[in-house]
């Protein structure tokens, strides 16, 4: 699987569908049948494996994205005439909600007050995420897209929000940084009223006092809107890892 992932889905797809695969394979695939031949693998057995997955606490849209990635990767054995037949065909994907009865309570939606509530407490907690809050609510826009803007992507002028890449999370690479967006009816130009250009407004100009106080410690480069304070991108999950955690060690310990 790991070969597969190198071999045929690297630089194939975009970066975060690569990044899903990945993540299917390490922490999902592996596990369950890294101990196996390909070819050992029946479709019973697959059967048993998916059962397996979706009596676990995965929900059925989890246990279908599972499922694309081993399926892509058995119909590229098939193709390599390393298998005569993908064993994940007909599997059907069990829906432990199939008897629930969902009445209109069971569904949870901020109500207006509450929406104007939370901002407040975001506004008092953490100005950059009350303004990336407060534009993704009012615009609609997916959280790949709005962490993506650059400022070179708004125009105060007519109030408009110009979207045409997505985020590619955990990209330092200012090249790979960016990705299309999910479909082609999602380039677009969003308008925004006036009370969130002038917020906007402010936010870039508060990044534009951070730039000079961190000087070369701020990544210049990625002309981001919504960032970590020193120009580097959000991620999603928000990354842990020992090189993000040196660089804000690095750039961050004399603010």
């Amino acid at each position: 699987m790991p070969d597969w992932l190198i071999t045929y889905k690297k630089n194939a797809v975009k970066e975060n569908t690569y990044k899903l695969h990945e993540r299917n394979v390490q922490k999902k695939i592996i596990p369950l049948i890294g101990h196996m031949k390909i070819k050992d693998l029946t479709p019973t057995h697959y059967q048993k494996i998916i059962n397996k997955l979706a009596d676990k606490e995965n929900s059925k849209r989890t246990v279908e994205i599972i499922h694309t990635t081993l399926s892509n990767a058995m119909n590229k054995a098939v193709s390599l005439e390393m298998l005569s037949k993908n064993p994940c065909s007909g599997v059907t994907i069990p829906n432990k909600t199939i008897n629930q009865i969902k009445e209109d309570d069971d569904l949870e939606y901020l109500s207006k007050d509450e929406v104007i509530r939370f901002l407040d407490v975001a506004l008092k907690e953490n100005w950059s995420y009350f303004i990336l809050f407060k534009t993704l609510i009012d615009t609609g826009l997916r959280k790949g897209e709005a962490l993506a803007l650059q400022v070179l992507d708004l125009d105060f002028t007519d109030n408009k929000i110009k979207i045409y890449k997505t985020l590619n999370y955990d990209v330092l690479d200012i090249d790979k940084m960016f990705g299309p967006p999910k479909t082609e009816t999602s380039y677009r130009k969003v308008l925004i009223d006036d009370t969130l250009a002038v917020l906007i407004s402010r936010h870039v100009i508060k990044q534009k006092e951070i730039k000079l106080k961190l000087a070369n410690r701020y990544h210049r480069e990625t002309n981001l809107v919504f960032e970590r304070g020193n120009g580097l991108p959000i991620q999603n999950p928000p990354y842990t890892g020992p090189l993000f955690a040196y660089v804000e060690k690095q750039e961050l310990q004399n603010i």
